[in-house]
């Protein structure tokens, strides 16, 4: 019993964590800047690849795509997991193996195992909350509806405008 409430406990930590990065007005201006800088590595080797008859030494113009395609593919990606609540949950599942209980054994597999079930855990009260926000809009829509509907939101979307 005591393992369940532990990996529900990083469960807990690992939907809080991502949902505070992923969705919080605190983390947006980081969110927003890494966003911002993977288009201008996007659009800087558009550029590059645009002129790149331009660069004279065949050694500096190799050096150069290598690290612009690493650039861009890194920025690309790190603004990927910025907005993805399932990449981001699985790098800080990957952070809280180390405190977890060992469960499946030592090794690599069993390191990752143990991440997969922490995200999972994670993930799910993450698709529970997701839920409970919808409901909560459906009722809020459903008590602003006016009284000759009945509270039908069915009756709303059915009905069709003729003209």
């Amino acid at each position: 019993m005591t393992v369940v409430l532990y990996f529900l406990a990083f469960g807990l930590i690992n939907w809080f964590a991502t949902l505070l990065f992923v969705e919080s007005e605190f983390f947006r201006p980081i969110r927003e800047w890494i966003i911002n800088y993977a288009a201008y590595w996007e659009n800087l080797t558009e550029v590059w690849r645009s002129t790149a008859g331009m660069v004279p030494k065949p050694t500096v113009r190799r050096f150069t795509v290598w690290y612009w395609r690493l650039s861009e593919a890194v920025w690309t990606k790190l603004a990927y997991v910025c907005e993805c609540h399932m990449c981001l949950g699985t790098w800080v599942a990957l952070a809280l193996v180390p405190w977890a209980p060992i469960v499946f054994g030592a090794g690599v597999i069993p390191y990752l195992l143990t991440a997969m079930l922490i995200k999972a855990i994670g993930h799910l009260i993450l698709v529970a909350h997701k839920l409970g926000e919808k409901a909560t809009d459906f009722l809020k829509v459903r008590a602003s509806l006016p009284p000759d509907t009945g509270g039908n939101v069915t009756s709303l979307i059915g009905r069709r405008r003729r003209g």
